[in-house]
């Protein structure tokens, strides 16, 4: 028997339970005959998934009679009715690098409004760089799961081989995002499915068995050995007060800054920094490439770009980083963002923040991807 499930990761993102299908192959088609809302007429932008196109078939042949939305259409016409992002608002900013001036300019045009407080810092391959309250300690949201990630990689972890498998038991159970706590118990994912897991999907059930094996001293000690010093693990996420660390019943949380976020992302995804290799880093490329969510500064990317991200929200606070690459996978650029203090709650796909975050991330990208001459001195 075959469960079929539709692109979103959700319980009710069901079409059908225990269907006796013959065997498939990669990219077959399976025919619906009533879709509901995946169908254009009764279809949204939940998730920011655009409507799909429509097709006749007539006659034994079919005849497309409406294209698919792009994601340039589904955000535009959209306007965040709040001020403009002013310097006050980026202090202490600090530029530097030939493009340093460039990227200063993309945060403070229209494309970046956000009535939050804003930590910005971007990193580009030719060594420019923007810092705007970039030290400044802010709560990582799913931002940390990157830190246990790159503490699983480093071949001193002790860690689980790739291919052991780590039984789900009922006490592993975890709220918040992610589907392994959707299926059942005794569940035997690779150590490899989790880290995946952890990143792709967000997951909280795999995040917290990953953080067991590891443990929360180790992942804060190799931050502190890699300069970390503002990023921290406080315990497992999205569980029972009785599950919690003695660090969480004192109120700590998972913390980071835009900074140090930022170039932990970069030492994940590009060799040159020296904290992975090759192999390491074009894996961990693909993964991030690989997530779900782009429902912040991926938001008016086209699906085919080569970039990825990681985010989340607590309560009023965004913290989101992201990375792009050429065609041949070499690192372009990454940017943190953090919005904190703002006015409403976050987590709605039409928030005001994850819409800023987006034509925040087009513009950063488009200047990334094809930069503009720059100055020169004499």
């Amino acid at each position: 028997p075959t469960d079929l499930d539709g692109p979103l990761c959700e319980n009710g993102d069901r079409l059908a339970r225990g269907l006796l299908l013959g065997p498939g192959a990669p990219h077959q088609l399976i025919s619906v005959g009533v879709a509901g809302a995946y169908g254009w007429t009764m279809g949204s932008w939940y998730a920011s998934h655009t409507r799909v196109g429509e097709v006749v078939l007539e006659a034994g042949r079919d005849r497309r009679i409406r294209n698919s939305e792009s994601v340039h259409e589904l955000w535009k016409g959209e306007s965040a009715p709040t001020s403009r992002l002013t310097p006050g608002q980026l202090r202490p900013a600090e530029l530097r690098g030939p493009l340093g001036e460039h990227l200063a300019g993309v945060l403070l045009s229209e494309a970046f409004e956000e009535p939050g407080e804003v930590a910005i810092c971007a990193l580009l391959a030719d060594s420019s760089e923007l810092h705007a309250s970039s030290q400044e300690v802010k709560p990582a949201a799913s931002v940390i799961k990157l830190l246990l990630l790159a503490c699983a990689l480093d071949p001193s972890t002790p860690t689980p081989d790739m291919g052991e498998r780590i039984e789900i038991r009922r006490a592993d159970y975890a709220g918040g995002s992610g589907v392994l706590h959707t299926l059942d118990v005794g569940l035997q994912p690779t150590w490899r499915d989790l880290l995946r897991l952890m990143i792709s999907h967000s997951d909280n059930l795999a995040t917290n068995l990953v953080l067991e094996h590891l443990g929360v001293d180790r992942v804060n000690d190799w931050a502190a050995a890699h300069g970390l010093h503002g990023t921290r693990m406080a315990g497992p996420l999205q569980v029972n007060p009785e599950r919690w660390t003695e660090a969480q019943k004192r109120g700590e949380r998972a913390q980071t800054t835009a900074a140090e976020s930022a170039r932990l992302m970069r030492g994940l995804v590009d060799p040159n920094l020296g904290w992975f290799d090759a192999e390491t880093t074009r894996g961990t490329q693909r993964l991030l490439q690989a997530g779900i969510y782009r429902d912040g500064l991926l938001r008016g990317l086209e699906a085919g770009e080569l970039v990825g991200s990681k985010g989340g929200w607590i309560s009023t606070v965004r913290n989101e980083v992201a990375s792009c690459w050429d065609a041949e996978g070499r690192w372009l650029g990454t940017r943190s963002v953090v919005s904190s203090a703002h006015p409403e709650l976050g987590e709605r796909i039409d928030h005001s923040t994850l819409k800023t975050f987006g034509r925040l991330g087009l513009a950063f990208h488009q200047l990334v991807v094809a930069p503009p001459d720059a100055p020169t001195t004499s």
